[in-house]
């Protein structure tokens, strides 16, 4: 029986029913606060676990956050005792049926800490205790990752549509992230965990802009970026609908630099502009580099650094003027 492997806790009847009326009925709060580093965020916190008796405890509980567990590092702080409360003997923390801690990680201790990163999938996960020690010992954890971070932005001033750079701490999975300027959504280029590449959306406001940065079910501070008030280019489409590599074709819209500083992409191929206005664009058609003819190629502008704000299918292949040829039939 484990009660005879611990009998050399012996307590009177007495003195035991007084210390766990006076665990049960103090406010533990402040006994029970883990240590948790000041750069770390802690998104769940644990029931405290007390035994009632020698025997083996069981506790249930239940982990839900609204972070993403299996898409950020994650740390679990563990605090078995301290130097007001007695420790269990020992212990299992289960979630969803799988041993995540136990004393032995803490090497003798009465408290430490232990990546569990990959390790939980999902935000409401089931949690099981099994412990053993005296009456009034005491157990809990803490979870904790890393805060999404923006430390700085380069530019800060920029334009819509136009690439910024964000410094801080992130997920290193770009299709997690999502960077917001007042709200609405820019495109994420790329994420390195220091930083992510974001190309501004097209319809911002000039001005000052707040950019937060959110994944994982996890949000950042804002940091302000002040966005210049360049129009944005528009498409009105082409004065044929297909044309051949070196073909020469006409860009009718709005808002086209009239300087001369305009960009022209078949996809992501880059065509020569070679007469410009702030409505019309004469463009020779590219060398496509992934077959001799391709359909619904989605063509874009860049005028003064400022992106298109829609894109127009076009067609390469044989030279077609006007509406829509008819083939006939046999």
């Amino acid at each position: 029986m484990y009660s005879k492997q611990i009998a050399h806790y012996k307590y009177s009847k007495a003195a035991r029913a007084a210390l766990l009326s006076f665990l049960l009925g103090v406010n533990l709060l402040f006994a029970l606060q883990p240590a948790i580093a000041a750069s770390q965020l802690v998104i769940f916190k644990s029931h405290e676990y007390l035994s009632k008796n020698y025997q083996i405890q069981n506790f249930e509980d239940r982990l839900s956050t609204t972070a993403n567990l299996s898409s950020v590092p994650l740390m679990m702080s563990i605090n078995n005792g301290s130097h007001e409360l007695p420790s269990f003997k020992w212990f299992r923390i289960m979630i969803n049926g799988q041993i995540i801690a136990s004393e032995k990680d803490l090497a003798g201790k009465d408290s430490g800490t232990k990546d569990v990163s990959g390790l939980l999938e999902g935000n409401d996960l089931q949690v099981q205790i099994e412990a053993a020690g005296v009456p009034g010992a005491a157990l809990w954890w803490t979870l904790s990752t890393y805060p999404i971070e923006i430390n700085w932005a380069n530019p800060t001033q920029t334009m819509p549509g136009q690439q910024i750079t964000l410094g801080g701490n992130f997920p290193k999975n770009a299709s997690q992230i999502q960077v917001t300027f007042n709200g609405k959504s820019g495109t994420v280029i790329s994420s390195t965990g220091n930083t992510i590449t974001v190309q501004t959306p097209n319809n911002l406001d000039p001005g000052v802009n707040h950019v937060q940065v959110r994944a994982a079910g996890l949000e950042s501070n804002q940091i302000a970026v002040t966005l210049g008030s360049k129009p944005v280019p528009e498409l009105l489409g082409t004065d044929c609908w297909m044309a051949p590599p070196g073909g020469t074709i006409n860009i009718s819209g709005r808002n086209f630099s009239a300087a001369g500083q305009n960009k022209v992409f078949f996809g992501d191929v880059q065509a020569t502009v070679s007469a410009s206005s702030q409505t019309t664009l004469t463009v020779i058609v590219p060398n496509w580099p992934y077959g001799p003819s391709q359909l619904n190629i989605p063509i874009s502008v860049e005028s003064d650094g400022v992106r298109s704000a829609n894109r127009i299918p076009f067609d390469i292949g044989p030279m077609y003027h006007g509406a829509t040829p008819s083939f006939g039939t046999d």
